[in-house]
């Protein structure tokens, strides 16, 4: 097996573990997934707390910062996924628009398949704000990877 088949079974393998994470929390009920952002936010929310106090911010509202704890996981966890997809299809795929077009798909269907997936979890359900809110981390994850691409391709011309 050549090096470069190599190099994109193990970049799909990581894709597929990855995704294999996100599933994971999706597949959890309510009440553990309560626990598991829960033991997150104890770590948190002291840290954010007294960062706030030392700033002068005395009241620190502890909903909206649960709220945006979660929802950033949920970008970063795309964010992540953009980046393998993304490193995957470049392997296979040899127009950088193309590149961009089916990492962004593959993300996006993989986001709303995932919300859809969580309706059938007891206490769970599947959110629309979820699917934009994975998607600006998928994308993010995506530009972020072309980018560093494209400018190792530069600098290798120089």
């Amino acid at each position: 097996m050549g090096k470069g088949r190599k190099k994109i079974i193990f970049s799909w393998i990581l894709i597929f573990i990855w995704m294999g994470i996100i599933i994971s929390f999706s597949a959890d009920n309510a009440e553990k997934s309560k626990e598991k952002s829960s033991f997150i936010l104890e770590k948190i929310e002291p840290v954010v707390i007294n960062a706030a106090s030392k700033v002068g911010i005395d009241n620190v509202d502890q909903d909206f910062l649960h709220f945006f704890i979660r929802k950033n996981a949920h970008m970063f966890n795309y964010f992540i996924l953009g980046i393998l997809v993304f490193n995957g299809i470049r392997l296979l795929v040899s127009k950088d628009r193309l590149r961009i077009f089916f990492s962004a798909f593959y993300t996006i269907s993989f986001s709303a398949a995932d919300e859809f997936y969580q309706t059938f979890i007891p206490g769970r359900s599947g959110e629309v704000r979820d699917v934009f809110i994975d998607n600006i981390g998928s994308l993010s994850g995506i530009a972020l990877i072309f980018l560093f691409f494209r400018i190792n391709e530069r600098k290798k011309e120089f």
